[in-house]
């Protein structure tokens, strides 16, 4: 039985009661969170820290049998069966996790001063050469959480499949989320790989399916972790990274990103009005102890656009005057234009989410600028992306027609770029769910027969759901 984590849909954010659940949400299972979905006597891939146990090991290992789909694997071990029945599975990555094996055979851990086990590693996805440098061993009560994780050194060449993938593989390979790369590699506290991937991912033509920054899907991942509310395990684990490498870029933004959803644990999400003082003055603690970690790292960090990101969240939470966060927002687009989220976060600054006391001439600049700017790569595509994101902080009934600056002729136009440039599930339902509100009835039914079968339940808002939709229009 082959034991793999259900993360098909989108970014894991911060889960609020603004439109479709989800703060930048591209498409948020549930308003909870995260739903993995696991086998059964499958581990769970849940948040919690897996610490060295001095009562089980995995001590070395040797290639027994190869094949193209799987690479027979002998373990070696010790186990004093104190923790109860044990499970193991193990599984080949790349360096910085990209490329790893879907998923793993669960195998029943022997109790010995000293156990051999066979293990199957399964083949990464694609039917071209694929390259592995390590191998991942997962220890845990069957059916529990993680409590051990080795990575030895396996560099391997999976040889080349048949030249012409399945559909099935074709889409499962474009399916792939960035952030649950990240979210693999942190839950394996793999921080050379982390590292790895955040340097690799700090780059404007490193897009994902739905043509945003890989990047972001960090700021996912940690999410993610945030929202389990075990502070102190994602806090040791951060400490730990620091430790690794203490002038890793990631490191010191996951720290920062852990205060400041830490300080929103205390106080309430934005919508709470009736906040307690004592929440308050911790929340305020917290964010300058988040500001603290990053002015820390400014002179390792600052050229992550995560980075500046993570600032200006701050600087708005925490109400900084208007003078420091707009200088801090073009130092970082100074240093990276292309960086979508930069903007999304700076939109937030005249953008309530009830939408009263909105300035929309500023936020209108913001988008226009933002499109400016990122013209030589983007083309105009960013004008449908930002204001769609932006969107998504309103409360669902906000109207974005009828209360903002938006130009539905120009978005439906950077939307017909958006989708021919990424014709992802994701962008396709969003276009046509702008449609339906638009009352673009051309445009709806023209985008209508794509998303047949294709349906993102979470980019159709109650209000707006794709039932009432086909009913006005079709």
């Amino acid at each position: 039985m082959l034991c793999s984590i259900d993360l098909r849909r989108g970014k894991v954010v911060s889960c609020i009661i603004y439109r479709q659940l989800c703060d930048r949400a591209r498409s948020c299972v549930a308003a909870a969170g995260l739903s993995i979905a696991m086998l059964s006597g499958c581990v769970s891939q849940g948040p919690a820290e897996p610490v060295p146990q001095r009562n089980v090991s995995i001590d070395s290992f040797h290639v027994v049998k190869t094949s193209p789909e799987s690479v027979d694997i002998e373990l070696v071990g010790s186990n004093d069966g104190s923790r109860g029945q044990l499970c193991l599975g193990a599984s080949a990555k790349s360096r910085d996790g990209i490329v790893r094996s879907e998923g793993f055979h669960p195998y029943v851990l022997p109790v010995g001063q000293q156990f051999h086990i066979t293990a199957e590693v399964v083949r990464p996805s694609g039917s071209e050469q694929l390259h592995t440098d390590a191998l991942a061993v997962k220890v845990y009560p069957c059916g529990k959480e993680v409590i051990l994780n080795r990575i030895f050194d396996w560099p391997y060449i999976w040889s080349a499949k048949a030249a012409n993938p399945s559909v099935g593989e074709v889409e499962n390979q474009a399916g792939i989320n960035p952030w649950q790369i990240f979210f693999q590699d942190l839950n394996e506290l793999d921080f050379a790989s982390l590292d790895a991937l955040i340097e690799r991912w700090n780059n404007p033509k490193e897009r994902d399916r739905n043509g945003e920054w890989k990047l972001d899907g960090f700021r996912g991942a940690l999410n993610y972790f945030s929202q389990i509310s075990d502070w102190h395990g994602n806090l040791e684990r951060i400490q730990k990274w620091r430790k690794f490498n203490p002038e890793s870029p990631g490191a010191a933004i996951a720290e920062a990103r852990y205060w400041v959803a830490y300080a929103w644990h205390i106080r309430g999400y934005e919508y709470n009005s009736d906040v307690d003082p004592v929440a308050i003055k911790v929340f305020h603690q917290r964010m300058q102890r988040a500001e603290q970690a990053l002015k820390e790292s400014r002179p390792y960090a600052a050229n992550n656009p995560l980075w500046y990101e993570t600032y200006l969240e701050v600087s708005i939470d925490d109400k900084r005057e208007d003078k420091f966060t707009a200088q801090l927002f073009d130092e970082g687009i100074r240093k990276q234009p292309y960086y979508q989220p930069l903007y999304v976060e700076m939109a937030k600054r005249w953008s309530h989410w009830s939408g009263k006391d909105t300035d929309w001439r500023k936020v209108d600049d913001l988008v226009n600028r933002a499109v400016a700017l990122t013209k030589p790569l983007d083309g105009n595509i960013d004008y449908a992306l930002l204001y769609a994101q932006i969107n998504d902080r309103q409360k669902i009934e906000f109207h974005l027609f009828q209360g903002s600056l938006v130009s539905w002729p120009r978005m439906k136009d950077s939307f017909e770029e958006w989708v021919r440039r990424y014709p992802s599930d994701d962008n396709l339902n969003e276009f046509a769910a702008f449609a339906c509100r638009a009352g673009d009835r051309e445009a709806y039914l023209r985008m209508r027969p794509r998303i047949q079968g294709r349906i993102v339940p979470g980019k159709w808002p109650s209000n707006y759901s794709i039932d009432l939709c086909d009913h006005r229009f079709m």
